[in-house]
């Protein structure tokens, strides 16, 4: 059976991705998305290092309207996400920034 290639899919994690495919082949996906055996907390942290990448690539592209899209679609996610998190549980308080 043969594999189905999907971009932005890494059947390990970024090390071995990277020491098996080459750095050249590893670079050349710009929006990778999936990377298998990595724990949540890095997986968020890739995650969030992509969509900074993808932001600042539509910025730097002049690319507003994508980019207005994009910002839209995620807050939106983010808003529902929340909602759906009340739900399940009650959210522990948020500290103030400010000092005295």
């Amino acid at each position: 059976m043969k594999g189905t290639f999907l971009p932005g899919f890494w059947a390990f994690t970024p090390e071995r991705s990277l020491k098996e495919n080459g750095k050249s082949n590893f670079h050349w996906d710009t929006e990778p998305n999936t990377f298998h055996y990595v724990k949540p907390t890095s997986m968020y942290i890739l995650d969030e290092f992509y969509i900074f990448q993808y932001i600042d690539r539509l910025a730097n592209d002049r690319n507003l309207d994508e980019l207005v899209r994009f910002i839209r679609n995620f807050a939106a996610v983010h808003y529902q996400l929340l909602r759906i998190k009340q739900q399940e549980c009650t959210l522990p308080p948020v500290k103030s920034g400010k000092r005295r």
